[in-house]
């Protein structure tokens, strides 16, 4: 459970990283014409990680339970 929500979390701050790049690189070159797509992706992959934040505490403890419950 843990080590696929990480990997989730993971993921999702390399995309907002990419996305952070391309936005840069539009701007450089001159591709304004890309940046409202762009940006509305970023922002939508920055709401997905602060989802997956926000669920860590409570899938840890359900983890710890199940555990305990040799599960």
């Amino acid at each position: 459970i843990l080590k696929n929500h990480f990997a989730n979390h993971a993921f999702e701050n390399f995309e907002i990283a990419a996305y952070e790049s391309l936005i840069s690189m539009a701007q450089a070159t001159g591709h304004s014409q890309h940046l409202t797509a762009l940006r509305t992706t970023l922002q939508e992959e920055e709401r997905t990680a602060q989802t997956l934040r926000g669920m860590t505490h409570e899938l840890t403890l359900k983890y710890m339970r199940l555990y305990e419950q040799g599960q």
